[in-house]
């Protein structure tokens, strides 16, 4: 079953019912929960509920309202921070989410871990990535440079989501919810792949697993960082759900099939079981989207 982001008609402004319609006439039978709030998550909650479409997972954080009068929070970047005080808010956050998804009947929450605090020089390697080409002396050079610095600040950071993620593990593992640890799409952001790996071994014990995004695993080796088909070959066996969006260069989000993403080998990795949810930016159209269901289907995520 495909599902999409409910962020997709929610940032275009369509109201929940209009929302829904939509999904429905698309052909998704699920809606991940992302960006709803006040009346309009009491809407959806009541579709759900009388069985008109599921909720199968919900992306942290779960916008139910102002927490420590922050009325949107970054999207769980603070769960690394050594900030306590920014830490226990990202915290607190997600175990909003995780009891709204259990709320829902929903199976999984997708969780953004966090980022190293340092500056990013990523709009300057997309702008050289089109101009000069990632084999250029000047982007090898910036690249080594930021990989470097994200090395040398990282360890408290890393100490500290794994700290996050097992608070949000032990309220997920109570109520029965899996958290999905999201790919990253910024080279200063947590997890790499090697970090995925020490928080999935690390945290074992609780109901921590692989989500997949597309996009972002795309510009991370677009980019030189990482390779998007080892991210999906080392974990596609805890891998519980995935983002689907396209990808070209440093940007992301596209409809599928209007990118450069080869999604015939991504298809080769993901569980028959895996909840599949197409995530665009608002900029997609209806008629984007319905091209875009059948290319996923024609190759085979469906």
């Amino acid at each position: 079953m495909l599902g999409v982001s409910a962020f997709w008609g929610h940032s275009r402004g369509l109201s929940v019912p209009d929302l829904v319609h939509e999904a429905l006439s698309l052909g998704f039978g699920g809606l991940e929960l992302d960006g709803i709030r006040g009346e309009g998550l009491q809407q959806l909650r009541r579709f759900i509920h009388d069985g008109v479409i599921k909720a199968p997972s919900v992306h942290d954080p779960c916008s139910l309202g102002p927490l420590y009068g922050i009325i949107e929070p970054p999207q769980g970047d603070w769960l690394a921070s050594r900030d306590a005080d920014r830490r226990h808010r990202a915290v607190e956050c997600g175990k909003r989410s995780i009891e709204l998804a259990a709320s829902l009947g929903a199976n999984a929450v997708v969780i953004h871990s966090g980022k190293v605090k340092i500056p990013s020089y990523q709009h300057e390697l997309n702008e050289l990535l089109r101009s000069v080409g990632r084999d250029a002396p000047e982007y090898q050079t910036l690249m080594r440079r930021g990989q470097e610095e994200r090395d040398l600040a990282k360890a408290p950071h890393i100490e500290n989501v794994l700290r996050s993620l097992e608070q949000l593990g032990l309220v997920a593992r109570d109520l029965g919810i899996r958290l999905g640890i999201e790919t990253r799409v910024g080279y200063i952001e947590v997890p790499d792949l090697a970090e995925m790996k020490l928080i999935l071994d690390q945290l074992s014990y609780l109901p921590l697993y692989y989500w997949h995004d597309a996009g972002h695993a795309q510009i991370m080796e677009n980019l030189g960082f990482e390779s998007h088909e080892e991210f999906l070959r080392t974990f596609s066996d805890r891998l519980i759900g995935i983002h689907l969006h396209d990808a070209e260069y440093g940007f992301d989000h596209m409809a599928p099939g209007m990118g450069k993403i080869d999604f015939d080998l991504v298809a080769r990795y993901v569980p028959p079981d895996a909840i599949k949810v197409i995530e665009p930016f608002h900029a997609v159209t209806y008629d984007q989207m319905k091209r875009a269901v059948a290319y996923l289907r024609e190759h085979g995520l469906e």
